[in-house]
């Protein structure tokens, strides 16, 4: 059932037995799983079915460290929140990245893969990715052979290129649609019996027993000044990598520090996977049509489709050649470069494509954009042709592209500013860091790889200036992957949350969501956090469906008589 929070009566009480604060990826796909288990779940989104300006307002708020735009420009405050404007990249993680690498400080999860393994295969199902095979052997042969499947167009020319695996490893990801889950699950919302989806619902505070060890209810706030209060036996989290730490930061008036914080950790170990370019690469005839590596022939201009599903090709470091160097995981990919782009031309064309998808700038206004285009009205028509087409004729040069995994750093971090936004609320505040580490890793990876391409006879390449001698390029970004606020640890001195999500010293609090995320590896997060809340929802479905309380390692205890009232 779908409900407008303005139409409810202020001061009114709603009492439930699971309340999720959140109607993004996680909060829709648990709200689902209880609707299927009976379970009466009310899911709290702040915004309504579609962007609207007052309520994106929500998420500004200062960037202290590395420039970071992490507003609306990034993410999508309305029903479906960041799966309005992702880019569908999917892959389970491997093992090591749940590994504690004595090289990577802070590095290791309480959980691995294979606690992940079934959620992972039930999360295909509910992002719309077709297969559950990523080996590359299972779509592709070496370069001249003919793809596993049926494939057509330029699809037919996708190959494996024959690197020695220790040193450059091939991985395959699949794209989602990318799926829209406020827009693919509205008439399932619609039509649910146990479940209750209030939209404009601002969740200003959660409020706690005297003692801060659990949670009563929620303050639920409208921007057009309604109120009421949700009580229920269970809360989940489900906010994102930045408001999971923000709404604990401020639910304060027990304990200062916030909800959680005893050890001064909500908010800290704030991760996303910076992006980089470097070098010229000329590839020898053989290998010059090979679209399964290159980003502009699978992402942006056009998938590369095998037996039906979407797939793209990534290259890293192997795993025993980031321990002998020291480095963090780097996933890389080629760029083909069209003229034109780095200008503000192209940039104006990018932003008015991303505002088609509900992903604004608070930056640079449309008539800013306007402004670029039409001054230059035949590059922005060329660019365009080019970038619709896909047409290989108008690439300029292709570059190595990479994203790399973040050093947790308990620095770099999610705080509260002294700004109020409409709600009365302190605004986050982001000071984002990245350590020497991560400038060893790009170097790094860019070389080995260089290195493999030309060892192979693959291609030439002419590397570009280094991180390590330049510094942070001015113009570099994130992925928008905000992970890492409300990290796991089976330690209360070491993580805000245990090992099934619950927060540390709290009876009936948990977080679903990358902030969860120890270490974020350098995979997109969407799966892996889908994953998490799929366990999550099959651990708290025992828990209800047995009224008793499901312990760290497993085992049932009965439950509290007011926890039973409260069911």
């Amino acid at each position: 059932m779908l409900i407008d929070a303005n139409e409810v009566a202020s001061g009114s009480v709603i009492q439930t037995q699971i309340c999720i604060v959140g109607g993004g990826i996680a909060g829709i796909a648990m709200g689902l799983e209880f609707e299927k288990a009976g379970i009466d779940t009310v899911v709290l989104e702040s915004g309504g079915t579609h962007r609207d300006e007052a309520t994106s307002d929500l998420y500004r708020g200062p960037s202290v460290g590395i420039p970071y735009d992490f507003a609306d420009g990034t993410r999508s405050r309305f029903l479906g929140g960041s799966s309005n404007c992702w880019g569908g990249f999917c892959r389970p993680w491997d093992q090591i990245a749940f590994d504690h690498r004595p090289w990577v400080k802070d590095s290791g999860w309480p959980i691995g893969r294979k606690d992940l393994d079934p959620f992972y295969e039930r999360s295909h199902a509910i992002l719309q990715v077709p297969s559950n095979e990523y080996r590359p052997d299972h779509w592709v042969g070496q370069a001249g052979e003919p793809t596993h499947g049926p494939a057509t167009g330029q699809s037919r020319n996708a190959s494996s290129y024959p690197f020695d695996p220790a040193n450059i490893e091939e991985i395959i990801s699949q794209f989602s649609p990318p799926l829209k889950m406020g827009e693919a699950y509205r008439d399932e919302i619609k039509a649910a019996k146990f479940l209750k989806l209030y939209l404009k619902a601002n969740v200003a505070e959660i409020q706690c027993n005297p003692f801060g060890s659990t949670v009563e209810s929620v303050k639920v706030r409208t921007l057009k000044g309604g109120n009421f209060t949700v009580q229920a036996r269970v809360f989940v989290l489900a906010s994102g990598g930045i408001e999971n730490a923000r709404l604990m930061l401020a639910s304060n008036r027990q304990q200062s520090t916030g909800i959680g914080n005893r050890h001064d950790l909500v908010g800290r170990y704030f991760q996303d996977h910076p992006r980089f370019l470097n070098g010229v690469v000329e590839f020898n005839d053989k290998f010059r049509l090979n679209p399964l590596f290159d980003i502009k022939f699978h992402c942006i201009v056009d998938k590369v489709k095998i037996s039906g599903a979407d797939i793209s090709g990534q290259m890293r470091v192997g795993f025993e050649r980031q321990k002998e160097h020291g480095i963090l995981d780097a996933q890389m990919w080629f760029r083909s470069l069209y003229a034109g782009e780095g200008t503000d031309i192209v940039r104006a064309l990018y932003r008015m494509r991303q505002r088609v998808r509900g992903k604004w700038s608070p930056f640079v206004g449309l008539g800013t954009d306007l402004g670029h285009i039409f001054s230059h009205p035949l590059d922005s028509v060329g660019y365009t042709v080019a970038h619709t087409t896909g047409s290989r004729k108008l690439v300029r040069h292709v570059a190595m592209e990479l994203i790399c995994e973040p050093d947790p750093d308990p620095n770099s971090r999610v705080t509260l500013s002294d700004d109020i936004d409409a709600l009365g609320m302190r605004r986050a505040k982001v000071d984002w860091r990245l350590g020497q580490q991560v400038k060893d890793t790009v170097d790094t990876s860019f070389s080995l790889l260089a290195k493999e391409l030309e060892d192979k006879n693959i291609a030439k390449v002419k590397l570009g200036p280094r991180i390590n001698d330049t510094g942070w390029p001015a113009d570099m970004e994130g992925t928008y992957h905000h992970m890492g606020t409300t990290r796991m640890h089976d330690s209360p001195r070491h993580g805000v949350v245990d090992r099934n999500c619950k927060v540390h010293d709290m009876e009936n609090l948990y977080i679903a969501g990358s902030s969860v995320f120890t270490t974020s590896s350098s995979n997109n997060p969407t799966m892996t956090l889908v994953a998490l809340a799929l366990r999550l929802s099959d651990r708290l479905t025992a828990e209800i469906k047995s009224g008793s309380t499901v312990t760290t390692d497993g085992a049932q205890t009965p439950a509290q008589p007011e926890q039973q009232a409260a069911a």
